[in-house]
């Protein structure tokens, strides 16, 4: 009995020494992870701090001065508002970094081609030329068949075409009433684009066709009968030969009829 005894208070207490053992154990544990949670969130999530904002990107003085360039040739008066190409030579001039370049198009018969432009930087202070190539594309009237000299063009006669500019003349007809009413002065074939000297104005008046003259004065008008000497379109002058033999110079009006002016 006595054994029995002495051995349930050995395991007493070594349970109870186990148990204070253990105890101590947990404490600490929890103590450690409290600290290393305290830890993580004392430290920020990246290790690579993060900046407010990157600056932007600088353009470079090729960008800046390609986009003067560019805005200066599209403010052309004759071709704002048209989509245009623009090419620039590989070899350019050293240009200065420039905030505020300035870009003047030289005089030129025509915007697009071959064109020449000034350039110029007030600081730092610079001046540079530089020749560039344009294209860009025009409407025009074209004839729809081959027609002779002599005909009176009708909107039969003419439909509207679309080419590059560079390959066109100078007087291209590019509005319908610049021709039409007109006559050709030449022969053209079909698909021709149409230039101002193709055509003259419509005589309205025929050599030898009987006319009416109106004499016009400061206080009276008077008229009588008379005969074309020559053809005449409006606007022109026309010489006619009255009744009694006496021959009038005066404007041709409309078709039959010239104003002689008696000052």
């Amino acid at each position: 009995m006595m054994v029995l005894v002495q051995v349930r208070l050995r395991l007493s207490s070594w349970f109870t020494w186990a148990m204070k053992h253990l105890i101590v154990v947990f404490i600490g544990f929890g103590h450690w992870a409290v600290c290393a949670q305290v830890q993580a969130q004392a430290q920020p999530a990246s290790s690579t701090p993060k900046r407010a904002s990157d600056p932007p990107v600088q353009q470079s003085a090729d960008e800046i001065w390609e986009k003067a360039i560019e805005a200066a040739v599209g403010d052309q008066p004759t071709l704002e508002g048209r989509a245009f190409g623009l090419s620039l030579p590989e070899k350019r001039p050293r240009w200065p970094a420039c905030t505020n370049p300035k870009v003047q198009v030289n005089a030129s018969p025509r915007p697009v081609g071959r064109l020449s432009l000034s350039l110029r930087c007030d600081a730092p202070r610079w001046i540079g030329a530089l020749q560039v190539l344009v294209s860009a594309r025009r409407s025009h009237w074209v004839t729809t068949k081959a027609l002779s000299q002599g005909t009176i063009l009708a909107e039969a006669d003419v439909v509207l075409a679309e080419s590059d500019w560079a390959s066109l003349s100078e007087d291209v007809v590019t509005e319908l009433d610049q021709v039409l009413g007109r006559t050709l002065n030449r022969s053209v074939s079909a698909g021709q684009a149409l230039g101002l000297n193709f055509v003259r104005q419509t005589a309205v008046i025929k050599t030898g066709e009987k006319i009416r003259v109106q004499m016009t004065g400061s206080n009276f008008t008077v008229s009588g009968d008379g005969v074309a000497m020559q053809q005449g379109v409006v606007g022109e002058s026309l010489r006619a030969k009255m009744a009694s033999g006496q021959i009038v110079t005066g404007t041709v009006v409309r078709a039959g009829l010239i104003e002689v002016r008696v000052d």
